[in-house]
This record gives structure tokens, C-alpha cells and sequence, in this order.
């Protein structure tokens, strides 16, 4: 009984580790699609490292009749802690049917004329 029970605790660990179905990451390279239903929100979540002044930020204004921008923020690791990794997300509400995308840069806001460290495209389907 106690096996079963360490078992038992050991798998709920983890699950809880487990994204969501509507938690979308992004590797260098090509676009990423993302297909969604209009009224069910989605995250974008990118590797980070704030504490090097580092940031993700939308390159281009969203297509504001199709989708909003509801929340960002950091999850995972010590934001605050220099070096330390974590990841930054990006939560979506898709509005309505259509399509649009969503370019994202991962760079330094004070470096001006800079190439981006890193980008991400994003195309979503939303039906």
C-alpha cells in the first residue's frame, strides 16, 4: 500500500510539469503555426534571461480585431537572480475566425540599431 501510494505521488509530480494544449514554444528556424478556436486563450512561452536586460517584444502591432494581447509574464527560474533562465509568456485571446501572425524579437530595448539576439514568428489560424 505505501509503494502505491509513492507511486501515486510520484506521477501527480509529473503531470504537473505537463503544458497545456494551448501552450505553444518556438525554436530558431521557420515559423511556427499555431491553430486555435476563437474564445479560448493560448500562450506563447519563449526561453528568457531578463536579468542580462534581455526581453521578448512584439515587432509588429497585433491585428487587434483578431486577437489581444491579455497578459505577459515570467514563469519559471529567478527573474531577478542575474544569470538565471526562465521562460516569458505571452497570453493570447483569439477573437474571432481569421488569420494573422504574431513577430516577436528577443533583444536589448536601450541597444538601438541592433540586430534582435533572437526572433520569433508565429502564424494562427484561428477558427
Amino acid at each position: 500500500m505505501v509503494r502505491f501510494a509513492l507511486v501515486a505521488i510520484l506521477l501527480s509530480f509529473g503531470f504537473l510539469g505537463c503544458k497545456g494544449s494551448n501552450t505553444f514554444t518556438k525554436g530558431e528556424g521557420d515559423k511556427s503555426k499555431i491553430e486555435v478556436r476563437s474564445g479560448e486563450a493560448f500562450v506563447i512561452e519563449l526561453a528568457a534571461n531578463p536579468s542580462t536586460g534581455f526581453n521578448w517584444e512584439l515587432v509588429k502591432p497585433l491585428d487587434k480585431e483578431l486577437l489581444e494581447l491579455t497578459k505577459t509574464e515570467y514563469s519559471g527560474g529567478n527573474p531577478a537572480l542575474v544569470g538565471s533562465g526562465c521562460s516569458q509568456e505571452w497570453k493570447f485571446m483569439p477573437l474571432k475566425p481569421g488569420e494573422t501572425s504574431i513577430y516577436l524579437q528577443y533583444r536589448r530595448p536601450w541597444e538601438k540599431g541592433i540586430p534582435a539576439a533572437k526572433t520569433a514568428e508565429f502564424e494562427v489560424t484561428i477558427k
